[in-house]
């Protein structure tokens, strides 16, 4: 049975994985235009869960890798998104809700522990001006293939859960089925491996 103990386990092994991965290089940091927005995903680097990586999706859209202490850019169409985090590693998915406004800038923050994507508000947050001095992690040519054709399926089970409301909105947590025949299932609210749905509203970009 996959339990909270299991996850940091495997975040204890994966953590010193991660200290000596390689530092991606500096990159421009991506603006809207005047018909789409630009979301940014941040990840601090914090030592436990530091060696998961995580894949941030748009809908059956690739976004890219989010590694510690790296910011991912993603240009974004204006209107509803769902957004989901996948942790390698324990294959964990998380989910996030967004609106967004052409023209705006958002950011999003992911946590290892328990997993969740959650909206910063740009117009209040201060750090918001330290995390554009992050690492910006670039997608590189066939990524987006490599990882549809390693997790799409799984991608897709996860998407179909959330559409037939299988998802409760105060446990973003979805657990895909395993090798041993566990099937999917999602933690129950309050358990220690949930945090809510993150809901980016258009108000929050800048």
């Amino acid at each position: 049975m996959r339990t909270i103990s299991k996850q940091i386990l495997v975040l204890s092994v994966f953590a010193c994985v991660g200290a000596n991965a390689a530092t991606p290089a500096r990159a421009p940091i991506m603006k809207p235009d005047e018909s789409t927005a630009v979301v940014s995903f941040i990840r601090r680097s914090i030592f436990v869960g530091d060696g998961w990586n995580f894949d941030v999706w748009d809908g059956d859209k690739y976004v890219g890798l989010l590694g510690a202490g790296n910011l991912l850019q993603h240009r974004a169409e204006p209107g509803e998104h769902l957004y989901l985090l996948m942790a390698r590693g324990v294959h964990e998915w998380s989910y996030m809700k967004a609106n967004l406004v052409a023209g705006k800038e958002y950011f999003a923050r992911a946590f290892p522990m328990p997993l969740s994507l959650q909206p910063v508000d740009t117009n209040s947050d201060e750090r918001v001006e330290t995390w554009v001095t992050m690492k910006i992690r670039k997608i590189k040519d066939g990524d987006r293939e490599k990882a549809i054709k390693k997790f799409g399926a799984e991608l897709q089970l996860a998407l179909a859960a959330y559409r037939n409301g299988e998802i409760s909105p105060g446990c973003a947590a979805w657990l895909p089925p395993d090798k041993d025949g566990e099937k999917a299932k999602q933690p129950a609210a309050g358990d220690t491996t949930c945090r809510s749905i993150g809901d980016m509203k258009p108000e929050t970009g800048r």
